[in-house]
């Protein structure tokens, strides 16, 4: 197909960069180490920053929020601890936010109604 749609020429040229399930796994991980990175330097450089939440689940049904694996039940006091651990990991500052928004699921809400202040 790739020799249809760009040429025989170039269609092997693909065919020599390796693309083994190890080779994409590990650029996928550094790309997201990359964005990670370059994620919070910008944080860190801002004056404030303000949270979007989100909560979902993956394949085998564990819940996910942002880039966290939560390994218990998606209670409020789960996704803070969640989010505080990262902030203290990465050097970031509940000072410095100035908002929280979630879509306010009730999973993510009781037995904590709601969030008013990161700090």
């Amino acid at each position: 197909m790739c020799g249809e749609m760009i040429g025989e020429a170039a269609a092997k040229k693909l065919l020599t960069i390796p693309l083994s399930n190890d080779t994409v796994s590990h650029r996928i991980a550094d790309m997201a180490s990359d964005i990670q990175h370059q994620l919070l330097e910008r944080i860190k450089s801002s004056q404030f920053f303000s949270l979007q939440l989100d909560e979902s689940s993956d394949v085998t049904n564990a819940a996910l929020l942002l880039l966290c694996l939560l390994p218990t039940r998606t209670t409020a006091q789960e996704c803070f601890r969640c989010m505080d651990n990262y902030f203290t990991e990465n050097g970031l500052d509940w000072q410095n936010c100035v908002g929280v928004c979630s879509d306010g699921a009730a999973s993510a809400a009781a037995p904590i109604t709601r969030i008013t202040r990161c700090a």
